[in-house]
């Protein structure tokens, strides 16, 4: 499924989050990432970031889609989105 996920969390652990999500995802913008992910990774992902996040302070936003062409990617100013993996 295309997923994408929005994060705001305390500044002690945006990088923290950053460096993870970044591993998995394209990094989009500065709190957003994107990707296709199976249902188990989607899973993973949640279950690790909630062993970090403080759910009084941080939140962190996923929406999958089966159909990733049902989006129109629309970028005005600077685009931060590599186009593939291999630059």
């Amino acid at each position: 499924m295309h997923t994408f996920f929005f994060y705001d969390v305390g500044q002690c652990r945006v990088s923290k989050v950053h460096r993870y999500l970044s591993r998995r995802l394209f990094w989009i913008q500065r709190s957003v990432f994107e990707g296709e992910l199976s249902p188990f990774q989607r899973r993973l992902i949640v279950e690790d970031l909630s062993r970090f996040l403080d759910p009084r302070k941080d939140a962190l936003l996923m929406i999958s889609t089966e159909a990733p062409y049902a989006w129109k990617r629309t970028v005005l100013g600077q685009d931060l989105a590599p186009r593939s993996l291999v630059e």
